[in-house]
């Protein structure tokens, strides 16, 4: 995992992407991952001062090449995004997260 990320081995990891503005038009989100006993989400929080808060999950996907944790028509105006890398332990209670390699691609049509 990147430097920036939050882990708890074989449980969860979290990345937090903010996407600086562009002059105009949209992006695209795409997230892979190494492992395949991880699952990929991408969520957003519409207002962190709500009570409760509450988080709205753009896309999900297991994260090889063919199911990509994807998000379409991202804004101009950006915006934070986190990626959860939603892993488990193994037989012998090692957890995935920490061998895993997320890789987060952001592209302009």
């Amino acid at each position: 995992m990147p430097v920036g990320h939050t882990a708890r081995p074989g449980a969860i990891g979290m990345i937090v992407l903010t996407l600086s503005p562009i002059a105009s038009g949209t992006r695209t989100l795409k997230v892979t991952d190494t492992d395949p006993n991880l699952d990929l989400h991408v969520v957003q929080f519409s207002r962190c001062t709500a009570d409760p808060i509450l988080p709205g999950v753009l896309a999900n996907g297991a994260g090889d090449s063919l199911s990509p944790a994807t998000v379409t028509g991202i804004p101009a105006t950006g915006g934070k995004y986190y990626i959860i890398v939603d892993g488990r332990d193994d037989a012998n209670g090692i957890g995935y997260v920490g061998k895993d390699t997320v890789t987060i691609a952001v592209t302009t049509p």
